[in-house]
């Protein structure tokens, strides 16, 4: 697939969840991948209010936070390309 696409749509989290690995405020978005495969996750190194529909988008790891192992947990974010 595809690591570059376009937020279908998205929404701004202004509370954090108990128990959560990322601090409010912070975008949850849709995105589409030109295979037609939307995909949801959260957007990183942006600023919440300035995402908007259609914005340019790519595909990133990033380090969440250690196991008892002390080893890396990372996931998939998106940021504006």
């Amino acid at each position: 697939m595809s690591s570059r696409g376009k937020v279908w749509t998205y929404t701004i989290a202004r509370q954090t969840p108990p128990g959560s690995l990322i601090e409010a405020p912070y975008a949850v978005a849709v995105v589409e991948l030109p295979e037609k495969v939307s995909v949801e996750s959260v957007l990183t190194d942006c600023d919440p209010e300035s995402v908007h529909v259609g914005m340019a988008v790519e595909v990133v790891l990033a380090k969440m936070t250690e196991d008892e192992e002390g080893n890396d947990v990372v996931s998939f974010k998106f940021r504006p390309v």
